[in-house]
């Protein structure tokens, strides 16, 4: 097949029936049904695909009571094949190629069903062969094809019987090396741009859940809070993942993408100035942790789905290990920065530190009596075996 019409067209049992009949002698619609136990509307339907595409002609106009009839006759297959003739694959004619062969092996399943008695041969074979030979079978199949065609005769000539042939020759794939190029994806602008986008992100969530618990601890002293805190955004985000994969399919990825991340960076900035002017309460927090994880629920399966349109097919393997990589070590480093800054500045200031492009601005943190901050800091060094008040921890 040489052009996706043609593929398109032969893609039905009829349509190869009627190439077949039709390569022996020319036949009105209402002749090729009668022929093919078709009624005459079904086989002129099939008859007018098949001359759009231009496989078969019309030959002859015979003149009817009240009207006329067009005899068609299918021409092209006496031509042998060219062994040396290159037809480049089209991507978008892959789904017709895999319905024009299953209308081949329908039509198989019929012939099989009618066979009669006499030599045959069936062969089939999936092989390492030099290109010489390859050719060789092309140019012997091909000439083969054009001895029969060109010797085909009207249904049940004196002298004839029917015979039934099917070829398939797939061209050999080209060699693929075997080194996976695992850098290859980096020459993708769109997935450097997601993997730098995803590396922060996640750099900036791996400092805000050191920062809370810090700041929950600062605040009661209570580890049934802190946990409290900490599962309400786990709860969440496994709640609204399955929902999360309903958006990443029905909208476009990038955009769900932005939205998730300007919605998580607002949380984590309503979770920063709550601490730092002093109005923070474990409900609210709560109700953060809450929008949070569903925020990060619904961007997961966006961001998974985004990796096959930065890069080609072959590259998909490094691209997501390069991917994870990013991941775990903003995670790890994300960790430690969240330490670092709770140690230096305070919890308030680390949880600001989520959202980008922010500046930032010294301010007092919750005012606490002395003797309330005293048991604070007992409590949360009996959950966390140190010294020392939790905001100069490291």
């Amino acid at each position: 097949m040489s052009t996706i019409d043609e593929l398109r067209a032969t893609a039905h049992p009829i349509r190869l029936r009627l190439l077949s009949l039709l390569t022996g002698v020319a036949m009105s619609a209402a002749e090729a049904g009668r022929e093919l136990g078709l009624s005459q509307a079904t086989a002129s339907y099939h008859l007018r695909v098949l001359e759009r595409a231009g496989l078969v002609r019309v030959v002859e106009v015979v003149r009817l009571r009240g009207g006329e009839a067009k005899r068609y006759r299918h021409e092209a297959s006496s031509v042998p094949f060219d062994a040396h003739e290159v037809h480049p694959l089209d991507p978008e004619a892959a789904e017709d190629r895999l319905v024009y062969l299953d209308a081949v092996a329908e039509e198989l399943r019929r012939r099989a069903r009618d066979q009669v008695d006499g030599p045959g041969v069936s062969t089939d074979a999936a092989l390492w062969v030099d290109p010489e030979t390859w050719r060789r079978v092309v140019q012997h199949i091909g000439q083969a094809s054009a001895i029969l065609h060109a010797a085909a005769r009207p249904p049940r000539t004196p002298g004839t019987r029917p015979v039934s042939v099917t070829a398939a020759l797939f061209p050999p794939p080209p060699l693929v090396s075997t080194t996976v190029d695992r850098l290859g994806p980096l020459r993708s602008a769109p997935f450097r741009w997601l993997l730098a986008a995803r590396t922060t992100s996640i750099l900036g969530n791996a400092v805000a859940p050191i920062a809370l618990a810090f700041a929950v601890l600062d605040l009661t002293g209570s580890a049934a809070d802190l946990g409290l805190v900490v599962a309400a955004r786990s709860v969440a985000n496994v709640a609204v993942l399955l929902f999360g994969g309903v958006i990443a399919d029905r909208l476009p990825r990038d955009v769900v993408l932005v939205g998730t991340s300007s919605a998580a960076a607002v949380t984590q900035a309503a979770v920063a100035a709550l601490i730092i002017s002093g109005t923070a309460s474990i409900p609210s927090l709560v109700v953060l942790s809450v929008l949070n994880g569903a925020v990060a629920a619904v961007s997961l399966p966006a961001a998974g789905a985004l990796v096959p349109d930065t890069v080609p097919e072959a590259q998909l393997r490094p691209a997501n290990a390069l991917l994870r990589l990013g991941l775990n070590g903003g995670s790890i480093l994300g960790a430690s920065a969240g330490a670092g800054l709770v140690a230096v500045v305070g919890p308030g200031w680390g949880a600001r530190r989520r959202r980008s492009g922010l500046r930032r601005r010294r301010g007092p943190l919750h005012p606490h009596a002395t003797a309330a901050r005293a048991g604070r800091g007992r409590s949360a060094r009996a959950h966390l075996g140190r010294r020392g008040p939790p905001r100069r921890m490291a």
